[in-house]
């Protein structure tokens, strides 16, 4: 049985790569070199959290089609956000999937709507509408990607087409930067 050995290197990047055999019958010596890649990215997400309730709230509409904040008390592990009063603040700009849901229960029959909310108002496509009958729910969930900024402030609202009472009985509201733009 032949003995064989192995040795390796890595090489400049854009050289190319080599084998070089040595050895006579029954010996042989293998050498390896291998160029240098590219620096692969950091695992894991640069940035992200949440927050939520799953106690059983009200919120009271007393202007039609104007959002309210859900109040959400619980927060959730976070890296790179912060969390306060309803809300979540983006650390680092990039693109991030927000992500939602909520159990809403209105008083009176209306359209509810449900989003994401970035300060400066709805976030378009993370609203989510149901024409409700009286005092029967659903539940309003959503994902989307969006590019948020530094300083970002991440709310979750309702608004109903008429004047009504909502019970919400879970109401959660995260955010993942998917683009981490680091290298190891």
């Amino acid at each position: 049985m032949p003995t064989i050995t192995a040795t390796a290197q890595t090489t400049d990047p854009g050289t190319e790569a080599n084998v070089t055999v040595t050895g006579d019958a029954g010996t042989y010596q293998l050498a390896f070199s291998i160029p240098e890649g590219p620096t692969g990215p950091i695992n894991g997400l640069a940035a992200y959290g949440g927050i939520y309730n799953n106690l059983e709230q009200t919120v009271n509409i007393t202007s039609p089609n104007t959002g309210t904040d859900i109040v959400l008390t619980t927060n959730m592990p976070s890296k790179n956000i912060t969390t306060a009063a309803n809300k979540i603040t983006i650390l680092e700009a990039g693109d991030y999937a927000i992500s939602y849901s909520a159990d809403l229960t209105p008083e009176n029959a209306a359209t509810i709507k449900v989003y994401a909310d970035d300060s400066l108002g709805p976030i378009v496509q993370s609203i989510t509408t149901n024409e409700l009958e009286a005092n029967k729910g659903a539940i309003f969930a959503n994902t989307i990607i969006t590019t948020l900024d530094t300083s970002d402030n991440i709310a979750l609202q309702t608004e109903s087409s008429t004047n009504t009472t909502i019970t919400v009985n879970n109401a959660t509201l995260t955010v993942r930067k998917l683009d981490t733009g680091e290298t190891a």
